[in-house]
């Protein structure tokens, strides 16, 4: 009978975990970071998901993987039916501050770039990220948890262009266009 209970319990957990599909819509590695653009789908309930995903440069033999991650947009529930598309409501819309305060900070170090002074920008209400500029070099170094990466300052215009895709109070149904090289995604 024990053993009974106990597969059943662990064919239960299987059947209930299995079932989250995650769909990478877009993947783009700029410089030494990983962009992503996910969709996990479970039983009725879908997410989307920004990530940026880097090694911790400090570390080159060890894997210490550091991620800046972001919802943005889940079940139908959390949005709002307007004529430009359908409006962000509820928790999703603290992450779609935290990623105009992200922009604005990337922007404002992108324009620094290369003026050889220390400066820092950081995440001001969770701690998430903190972008700093060195004076004895020209890249923008992006750090999470003690861990950091940097990106040279072309590569920084591509990670804001990336970004800037998302930053918007509205989000329509992404269209998928898919070729032989990528899937894009066209809202």
């Amino acid at each position: 009978m024990r053993f009974l209970l106990i597969t059943v319990g662990i064919l239960t957990t299987s059947i209930v975990f299995g079932q989250v599909k995650r769909q990478y819509l877009y993947k783009q590695k700029i410089g030494t970071i990983d962009c992503s653009y996910t969709m996990e789908t479970e039983s009725n309930d879908t997410s989307t998901y920004i990530s940026l995903l880097f090694q911790n440069q400090k570390y080159r033999n060890v894997s210490d993987i550091k991620v800046i991650s972001l919802s943005i947009g889940a079940n139908v529930s959390d949005y709002e039916e307007t004529k430009e598309g359908n409006k962000i409501i509820g928790p999703y819309l603290e992450d779609l501050k935290f990623l105009k305060g992200f922009l604005k900070d990337l922007g404002e170090a992108y324009g620094e770039m290369g003026k050889k002074m220390n400066l820092e920008w950081k995440d001001k209400i969770l701690a998430r990220y903190t972008v700093t500029l060195y004076d004895f070099d020209n890249l923008l170094y992006l750090e999470k948890d003690r861990g950091y990466t940097a990106i040279n300052k072309a590569q920084a215009k591509v990670l804001i262009d990336w970004l800037s895709q998302f930053n918007k109070e509205t989000i329509q149904t992404p269209v998928l266009i898919i070729n032989k090289e990528k899937v894009d995604v066209q809202f």
